[in-house]
């Protein structure tokens, strides 16, 4: 492993993703809590929430899109949600890497390398 990368946004999280094996750590709460929902989520949930988000995004102008949103909103709301956020930065590709490669776990405190302590922080650890 080369070490680790500290980040706060999805621009910083695609940049450290793109490094590979590094431990990533994620000191924005509301980053950190997408990407813990997106690894926990098995693999035909996240297929069909990225799915969801993409057809409800270009079926949009039509009345069947509506219905698609809705009904693919309603299953599974709070991770399409998170794909929707991850996706615009990240890609889907960098998604199923987090969910593929990565094992997400929060530590209760981490000590940023300039002394600042972090509470809750997202950890993505290698798995390869």
């Amino acid at each position: 492993m080369k070490g680790e990368i500290y980040v706060k946004s999805r621009e910083e999280l695609k940049a450290a993703l793109a490094v590979g094996n590094v431990r990533i750590i994620i000191s924005d709460p509301d980053l950190g809590s997408k990407v813990r929902l997106v690894a926990k989520a098995s693999k035909g949930a996240l297929i069909a929430a990225i799915a969801a988000a993409g057809l409800s995004a270009t079926m949009i102008w039509n009345p069947v899109g509506w219905t698609t949103a809705l009904v693919g909103a309603a299953a599974a709301a709070p991770l399409i949600g998170a794909v929707s956020f991850l996706a615009v930065a990240l890609g889907v590709g960098f998604i199923y890497a987090i969910h593929k490669n990565y094992k997400v776990t929060t530590r209760s405190t981490v000590t940023m390398p300039d002394g600042t302590k972090i509470s809750n922080a997202t950890v993505l650890e290698p798995t390869r």
